[in-house]
């Protein structure tokens, strides 16, 4: 195959580009064109929070009421609750019908070249900017703990973001230790994981109706304080 020549700038040909700002899909969440991963622990409200995402994305309303949204198509990949679930989840949540929300569920979509040439030909028909893959685990067949494994992965998600379409993904914790000890209540698998991606939110529940968010990286900003929602 023909190699791309490698592009080198001199420094101040660098330092004299115009370059925009970075883009939210989600406010200071989820960053456009950009890969974004939501942990938590089982029964965490991970998919109330991505469902509640593409609500708030596909209506151009800010999510929570507070972070604002870039008004675009959503596809949710569902690898996780299936359909049954989804709609309960969505009728939970006053979801309007019209809106430009696409779902698969079950639908053995996987991490391939095939697969994944044919959801971005449906993005740019469907003007999706934002796709969301519940969970990341179901649709690889790689080693979570393997640094080489999941570079590869993150590899193949980066098709989308160079589409310009943003990526986010689940990925479960840990299970906590049987003492509590935060230790064990982090992301599975490589921490390559964090490293290849550009947002990471951690989810926990509390009482049943307060969710504590955290920002465990942005890449384009500095990392939001822990904020709460009650749902």
């Amino acid at each position: 195959g023909v190699m791309n020549p490698i592009n080198i700038k001199q420094l101040d040909e660098l330092m004299g580009q115009d370059y925009p700002e970075q883009e939210y899909i989600v406010d200071r969440l989820v960053p456009a064109s950009s890969i974004t991963i939501l942990s938590g622990q089982s029964r965490s409200f991970k998919t109330y929070t991505l469902l509640d995402m593409a609500l708030s994305v596909a209506s151009g309303k800010p999510l929570f009421e507070q972070f604002k949204t870039q008004e675009t198509g959503v596809l949710i990949i569902d690898e996780e609750n299936g359909e049954r679930l989804l709609q309960k989840r969505l009728k939970q949540l006053n979801a309007a019908k019209n809106l430009p929300i696409y779902i698969t569920s079950f639908g053995g979509f996987h991490l391939d070249d095939k697969h994944i040439e044919e959801v971005l030909g449906f993005c740019a028909e469907n003007n999706i900017g934002l796709i969301i893959i519940d969970a990341l685990i179901r649709v690889h067949g790689a080693d979570e703990n393997s640094a080489k494994d999941m570079s590869k992965v993150f590899q193949k998600l980066r098709a989308f973001t160079k589409q310009d379409v943003a990526v986010l993904v689940t990925q479960h914790n840990r299970k906590m230790g049987a003492n509590g000890n935060m230790g064990a209540n982090e992301m599975r698998g490589s921490s390559d994981i964090l490293a290849a991606v550009d947002s990471h939110v951690g989810v926990s529940r509390k009482d049943k109706v307060y969710l504590t968010f955290t920002q465990e990286k942005q890449r384009y900003d500095v990392e939001l304080d822990p904020f709460q929602v009650k749902v």
